[in-house]
């Protein structure tokens, strides 16, 4: 099946952002076009990615559980071929805010999907860290894994901006990150994964300013 066409918005009710609309066009025996309107629990529901198969759609979001103090999770969910609601699954932690804003929603060789993303952990400092997280095709979570401050003792701010297989296996996640005591420098990081998602390596391109 050709990749679809997407368009995901958010649906303003009563000044909160409760649904999405999922408008979707693909050819089977001609075109077919359908916009669904699904509602949330949530404050705030933005979905980042959607994964096309031949029997359905499977989507990940970050969502806004409360307004103040903000928490967000993270959110599975499935429409059929037709666009029509299948379920959805989130995660969420009482000491973190989960969120996967920029990478897509990969398929993994064993029929399972992983999704890269970041999680801000509570404490002393806000600090920001990389996130993968595994499900299988009923949205439970098999693994969350994190990488903290991998590049500098003193970086805590890592942004997840792209995540792909590479050749014979493996990951790279592409990370922007910016070092506590340069706030005027960011830099690019490439970080290297095996199949198991262990760190193999990482490249840093240093010293790009700030936009």
């Amino acid at each position: 099946m050709p990749a679809p066409s997407v368009l995901i918005c958010l649906i303003m009710k009563n000044i909160i952002i409760t649904g999405i609309t999922l408008a979707l066009n693909f050819m089977a025996n001609g075109q077919e076009t359908f916009h669904k309107l699904i509602y949330f629990e949530f404050p705030l529901t933005r979905f980042t990615s959607i994964l096309p198969t031949d029997s359905c759609y499977y989507l990940s979001a970050t969502f806004v559980d409360s307004i103040s103090p903000v928490r967000t999770g993270v959110m599975f969910a499935k429409v059929d071929i037709h666009g029509d609601y299948q379920f959805s699954k989130t995660l969420q932690h009482a000491d973190r805010r989960y969120y996967n804003d920029y990478s897509d929603l990969l398929a993994t060789t064993d029929g399972n999907f992983i999704k890269a993303g970041n999680y801000l952990n509570y404490g002393d400092s806000v600090d920001t860290f990389v996130n993968i997280i595994k499900y299988t095709p009923d949205g439970d979570t098999l693994f969350t894994k994190i990488y903290d401050s991998i590049l500098y003792p003193e970086l805590s701010y890592l942004i997840t901006e792209d995540f792909r297989p590479i050749p014979g296996g493996g990951y790279a996640v592409l990370i922007s990150h910016e070092a506590n005591e340069t706030p005027n420098q960011s830099d690019i990081s490439l970080l290297l994964l095996n199949p198991d998602f262990n760190i193999i390596d990482y490249l840093t391109y240093a010293n790009t300013p700030s936009v």
